[in-house]
């Protein structure tokens, strides 16, 4: 009887680290979809001015916003959002001349606390 117990222990800590792996394996699939086709996500810190910014990836063409026609770049939040930015990595939800009312606000959220911002601080 003592064999068998031995050998289902055994084969449980198989179990286990399968399931380990596994998890593992899922996380990582989950992390490189959540950027699109596997680009990573941009940097975001706040500047000398308390502004937050964006870190905008080398040698990116700019589009054009479909507002005020304003060249924009386009970068991907951690979450795998598209965010578009002036040239100076500012989130153009917030600088837009053009905004329509009903256009998303873009409510960044806070690389240290991951709260979202209060609705109160949004510019627009």
């Amino acid at each position: 009887m003592k064999g068998g117990f031995i050998m289902a222990d055994e084969t449980n800590t198989q179990i286990v680290e399968l399931l380990v792996e596994i998890r593992d394996l899922l996380k990582q699939q989950r992390s490189s979809s959540n950027s699109g086709n596997g680009e990573a996500a941009a940097n975001r810190y706040q500047n000398e001015k308390g502004v937050w910014v964006w870190e905008l990836p080398p040698g990116q063409k700019p589009s054009s916003c479909r507002y005020c026609q304003q060249d924009i770049f386009w970068v991907k939040s951690k979450k795998g959002k598209n965010v578009p930015c002036n040239s100076d990595g500012v989130c153009h939800y917030e600088t837009c001349p053009d905004k329509k009312d009903n256009q998303k606000p873009f409510v960044p959220v806070s690389q240290e606390t991951e709260q979202v911002r209060d609705s109160n601080e949004v510019p627009f």
